[in-house]
């Protein structure tokens, strides 16, 4: 009686996320504004994984602002919102990247008034209103 052995080539490694390289590193974007972000899962060597899709989700800061699972931060006031990404190879543990979206405050505001030059003699009273307001952004609010 003889014993016949197969043996089979080891199935290829389904590849492991190391770490999620989010762009821009230290997302900062003015208050009312959008940004983009997107993000590149990459293995232990630093390449980058085939077929890792990656979707990020807000953890927080509902006045701060609001990020769709594409990455498109849209943000409401000044402050700090948390962010996750997630970062999911078919056959491995998902990776999660944690890291904060900075709202800051946009231009300063500028103020004109309705009267530009006006002499009053001693004891008159004028009612000054004006009118405020804010600097356009550029196409790219963005600041990274």
């Amino acid at each position: 009686l003889s014993l016949i052995v197969a043996t089979t080539p080891l199935a290829a490694q389904t590849p492991e996320v190391a770490r999620i390289a989010i762009t821009p590193a230290k997302p900062t974007m003015v208050a009312g504004d959008t940004l983009r972000l997107s993000a590149q899962a990459l293995d232990a060597s630093g390449k980058p994984v085939e077929g890792a899709k990656i979707r990020f989700q807000a953890q927080g800061g509902r006045f701060e602002g609001t990020v769709d699972s594409l990455g498109l931060v849209e943000s409401g006031a000044t402050g700090t919102l948390p962010v996750v990404a997630v970062a999911v190879v078919p056959g491995a543990r998902p990776k999660i990247e944690r890291f904060e979206v900075h709202m800051v405050a946009g231009p300063a505001a500028s103020i004109t008034p309705s009267h530009a030059s006006v002499k009053l003699a001693l004891g008159q009273r004028l009612r000054v209103s004006g009118r405020s307001t804010r600097r356009p952004t550029t196409s790219a609010p963005t600041i990274a």
